[in-house]
């Protein structure tokens, strides 16, 4: 089975835009907060409310454990949560992880008027935010900062490209003043695929210095 592109990431990051960016990319996309509330028979709001939080918890690992082992290269969008469990950290190791970054005054601009049951008051999320930043950044193999709307879109062949590469290989999506472009950082990647990951259209060049020049050039060319 081949390894799957899996969003984490906290409450409003936009994992649900991120997935319909992967769908528009050709992925087949999985929305497991959805998988939960069909098995459920209830939404999450009231999930919380009737059985409690670690009732939630337990049923989350067992429907993302599930999703995860027959995803299968598809797309999957985890709730901000799910990363609490061992079971889901582990199995996570399969796949590629790309953590969609947003800070606490974001995010409560796009949940304080949801039904979040964790999204009470706006030191509650940014408390809840500092818990969970040691997770999200443990387990990403590939960060995406906030930006516009269509960053993730612009930023998904580098993403879907992170899953054929070796594991292991770590990708950031960077951003300066000439423009914005895919970070990768690994082992093996000079001759991965021959080449055929490169994210960006054009020319390619490398600038390089003598003694970096003198040992992999020959595999650049």
């Amino acid at each position: 089975m081949g390894r799957s592109l899996v969003f984490i990431g906290f409450m409003g990051a936009g994992k649900s835009t991120a997935l319909a960016a992967a769908r528009d990319a050709g992925l087949e996309a999985i929305e497991t907060d959805g998988l939960i509330e069909q098995k459920a028979g209830m939404k999450i709001s009231e999930l919380f409310d009737e059985h409690g939080e670690e009732a939630f918890r337990a049923l989350e690992a067992e429907v993302v454990c599930a999703a995860l082992e027959s995803a299968d290269g598809a797309a999957v969008a985890l709730g901000g949560g799910s990363v609490l469990s061992e079971p889901v950290r582990r199995a996570l190791a399969d796949h590629v992880v790309a953590w969609l970054q947003v800070d606490a005054t974001r995010a409560w601009q796009r949940i304080s008027h949801s039904d979040r049951p964790l999204a009470g008051n706006r030191e509650g999320v940014k408390d809840l935010l500092a818990e969970r930043l040691p997770l999200y950044e443990g387990l990403a193999d590939a960060v995406v900062p906030p930006g516009d709307r269509g960053l993730l879109v612009r930023a998904m062949p580098s993403l879907i490209a992170l899953t054929e590469l070796p594991a292991g290989t770590r990708m950031l999506w960077a951003a300066s003043a000439s423009g914005e472009y895919p970070v990768f950082v690994g082992k093996g990647l000079l001759g991965a695929g021959e080449g055929r990951w490169w994210p960006l259209a054009g020319r390619r060049f490398c600038v390089s210095d003598a003694t970096v020049a003198g040992r992999y050039a020959e595999t650049l060319g």
